[in-house]
């Protein structure tokens, strides 16, 4: 995280604020080949994990909580939660005008003729 948006993150957090955010971790390689013979030298791979904070925008409170989730496991929900079942939560018309609204963008944007 940038550290103005950090420090931003952080005076919301002392305030009381409560601002959704999703956290993305993703594995991090890369292989360091040295391209200096010395003695002790040795070409290797670095691993790390890399972070990005996503924040929420529209939220309903209490979206990730996870005291439903963990109740749900515990008494045997889980095997509702099918295919068919989160098919039916998804506004496939919101879904719809976003993808062409998209679409618009990336015409609009790329092809001088439109812009």
């Amino acid at each position: 995280m940038a550290v103005d948006k950090h420090a931003e993150w952080a005076r919301e957090c002392h305030a009381g604020v409560k601002t959704p955010y999703i956290i993305v971790l993703d594995n991090i390689q890369v292989y360091v080949r040295h391209r200096d013979i010395c003695i002790g030298t040795h070409n290797e791979m670095l691993v790390g994990t890399g972070a990005t904070a996503i924040q929420m925008e529209d939220c309903p409170d209490g979206a990730f909580a996870l005291q439903p989730v963990l109740e749900a496991l515990r008494s045997g929900r889980c095997r509702e939660v099918t295919v068919e079942a989160v098919v039916k939560t998804v506004d496939l018309d919101h879904a719809k005008i976003v993808g062409t609204m998209h679409w618009l963008d990336a015409l609009v944007s790329f092809v001088l003729v439109l812009g």
